[in-house]
């Protein structure tokens, strides 16, 4: 937990990789819990807020557009609240603006889990998702990256060099 809270001081996106059924997404998932009741979500102007924590699985085909939709499905009360009828917003082009909006306003913690299937898992074997749909994740990764509040826990059973670069400050699990 504190390797991941100290790759949070350098980077918005830390990828927690290791080998199946060593605690990757229990770790992610305590690392939210705890994340959450320290304060590492609080927004100064908003006592209120408790924080939001978003959770997405790659263990199925999952693109950057549903993703995008299920992060604004988490706001639609907040968009509703603010004049933004959530549910009118039809194109995925506008969905992301929204979110991306939102996200650069209140912060949040999202855990992308189980990404090693974007790419095809294992190595070599073929992906689900087109490369189009890969360069669209990481593209969507690099922009909360830069351009929002939200810091993002990925997990994969490797270090997904190959597909995402430099882009996450990387923890490896250690083994049980």
């Amino acid at each position: 937990l504190l390797g991941l809270d100290r790759a949070f001081d350098i980077q918005p996106v830390v990828l927690l990789h290791a080998y199946a059924g060593a605690g990757k997404s229990s770790t992610a998932a305590e690392f939210t819990r705890w994340y959450q009741v320290t304060g590492g979500l609080d927004h100064p102007d908003y006592p209120d807020w408790p924080g939001a924590v978003l959770w997405s699985s790659f263990e199925h085909h999952n693109g950057a557009d549903r993703v995008v939709g299920a992060a604004g499905d988490y706001f639609s009360g907040l968009l509703e609240a603010n004049g933004i009828a959530w549910t009118a917003v039809t194109s995925p082009a506008q969905h992301r603006d929204v979110v991306m909006q939102v996200l650069a306003q209140v912060p949040v913690l999202w855990v992308w889990d189980n990404v090693e299937p974007v790419t095809g898992f294992p190595e070599g074997a073929p992906s689900d998702w087109t490369t189009a749909e890969q360069d669209d994740l990481r593209s969507l990764l690099r922009d909360l990256a830069q351009g929002t509040r939200c810091k993002v826990v990925v997990t994969s059973r490797r270090d997904e060099q190959h597909w995402l670069g430099d882009l996450p400050a990387r923890v490896q699990l250690p083994p049980m």
